[in-house]
């Protein structure tokens, strides 16, 4: 008889989640302030697969999740491109003046940053500004590796003899390698 029991208990659903609209709002306001999963469960005090679970049953759960998500990416998005555009602000300074403190608002500029530039153009114009290009080969490649001393030196530039010589002792030293 126990087993059955246990079989019963296993079979009745877990507590239903009862989503009410402060319950949704909190979540949006989270997502919103840039919470993770993991943060948004301790925040709750569930496990992070519960969170995980609720996004995939609940479609509620998953669009305050996503609503809020997307604020949080404009809100970086719009500082990503302040920092590549350059920006003024005014800030507050104390300044002497008759041996006075007297507060006074300074206008400041700041200038492009480059790495912004490049991660924002890299991520909105990829064909014209990769790091990286693709290049197809198609056919056969043959390359000979020459040995210093199997080369012709008396045909060859000073210069070119000069720089001759330091390839040799390098491979004399390091020993010669074939590429």
């Amino acid at each position: 008889m126990t087993r059955k029991r246990k079989k019963e208990e296993r079979k009745k659903p877990g507590p239903k989640l009862s989503f009410s609209n402060q319950f949704l709002y909190q979540i949006k306001l989270l997502a919103m302030l840039g919470a993770t999963n993991k943060q948004i469960a301790l925040f709750f005090a569930k496990d992070p697969t519960t969170i995980e679970n609720y996004i995939q049953k609940y479609p509620e759960f998953r669009d305050a999740r996503k609503q809020g998500g997307m604020v949080a990416d404009l809100k970086v998005v719009q500082s990503l491109f302040k920092r590549a555009t350059g920006y003024d602000f005014v800030e507050q300074q104390l300044v002497m003046v008759l041996g006075q403190p007297v507060k006074v608002k300074v206008k400041k500029h700041i200038i492009p940053d480059v790495k912004a530039i490049m991660l924002w153009l890299t991520n909105r114009q990829r064909a014209l500004w990769t790091n990286s290009s693709q290049v197809r080969v198609s056919g056969e490649v043959s390359h000979k590796h020459y040995n210093v001393e199997d080369i012709p030196v008396e045909k060859l530039s000073k210069k070119s003899q000069e720089l001759l010589f330091e390839i040799g002792k390098e491979q004399l030293t390091n020993g010669v390698r074939d590429n």
